[in-house]
């Protein structure tokens, strides 16, 4: 929407049963000029799509896999711990293989900078 571009650059696929509602751009200016808590909702929710892609591109731009790791685990972490569905889903997220990921970690560890407890991994306060 609201873009020149006409390829979709996110693919939904539905695993139930489901209607789906498709609006135009017009329709969608006019919801919103009539509801501004709609406006505010797909803002904030445009607002953090690219917060969440600056934090992506921040972390891949980084030197050294262990400094794009650091990066990723400061700006994604509660409270210095930051909790993973999956390695495998961390190194895609990452844009590395799980091979590459595992010895980043292996080195960050050994360096002191983090702790590993399973799928926690603990950011070391010298690190935060």
């Amino acid at each position: 929407m609201f873009c020149e571009d006409e390829t979709y650059v996110v693919d939904i696929r539905c695993v139930t049963p489901c209607r789906v509602v498709f609006w135009n751009e017009a329709a969608i200016l006019r919801w919103c000029q009539q509801n501004e808590s709609v406006l505010k909702n797909y803002l904030r929710y445009l607002t953090t799509r690219i917060r969440f892609l600056n934090r992506r591109l921040d972390a891949l731009s980084k030197n050294s896999v262990p400094g794009k790791l650091m990066s990723y685990f400061s700006s994604e972490s509660q409270e210095g711990v930051l909790t993973v569905k999956s390695y495998t889903e961390l190194a895609d997220t990452l844009c590395l293989s799980r091979a590459t990921l595992y010895r980043a970690l292996d080195t960050l560890c050994a360096e002191g900078r983090i702790l590993r407890d399973g799928k926690k991994i603990i950011l070391l306060e010298e690190s935060i």
